[in-house]
């Protein structure tokens, strides 16, 4: 078993048998000792490549954190990570691409929202609204960030042109985008 970490605080275990294969559905336990943040969740089933994934947030945590992880038949591995502080606010950051939509009916952008501080943070809901004459639709209305910290929604365009506020919500704090949606208002000359 190996442990290892991504720059995005992503913690995962890669399980594989005696002969070298993935272990599949293989229950790990992660735990963590020394200086540390949190893990979401603490336990995680292997995927089909036998490897479980995990959140690290190390939070206001400084120094080393052993991070390990096990599984029932007692096989287990750890890998060090030393926390460095924290410069960077908590944020919400939204983008829509395209950011220019015909105003059809039909036309759609994929929306992306992305909340974090130092990394993306994982299971955060986040809720969407449209403002302006303009809007068309999103869908989901609301979801949780993934572990990169991202919620991902699809906006449709309306049939009247002009210019939709996009913002989306964790708690009092939110980030925005413009959409702009071009052309004659349906059933005008």
């Amino acid at each position: 078993m190996t442990v290892r970490i991504s720059n995005q605080y992503v913690v995962t275990a890669a399980v594989t048998s005696t002969a070298g294969r993935p272990v599949r559905r293989d229950l790990i336990a992660f735990r963590l000792s020394g200086r540390c943040g949190t893990l979401t969740p603490t336990a995680s089933r292997t995927g089909h490549h036998g490897v479980a994934a995990t959140r690290y947030s190390p939070g206001r945590a400084f120094g080393n954190c052993r991070i390990s992880a096990s599984d029932s038949t007692g096989a287990n591995a750890s890998t060090v990570y030393h926390n460095r502080p924290c410069h960077y606010v908590f944020q919400v950051a939204v983008s829509a691409q395209p950011s220019s939509l015909p105003a059809d009916g039909t036309s759609a952008a994929a929306v992306s929202a992305w909340v974090g501080d130092c990394g993306g943070i994982y299971g955060t809901t986040v809720t969407f609204d449209l403002s302006g004459a303009a809007c068309g639709s999103i869908s989901p209305r609301s979801g949780t960030t993934d572990f990169n910290g991202y919620v991902r929604a699809t906006y449709q365009a309306s049939t009247t042109a002009g210019d939709c506020i996009l913002r989306a919500w964790v708690g009092s704090q939110y980030g925005g985008a413009t959409i702009s949606q071009a052309g004659e208002t349906a059933g005008q000359p």
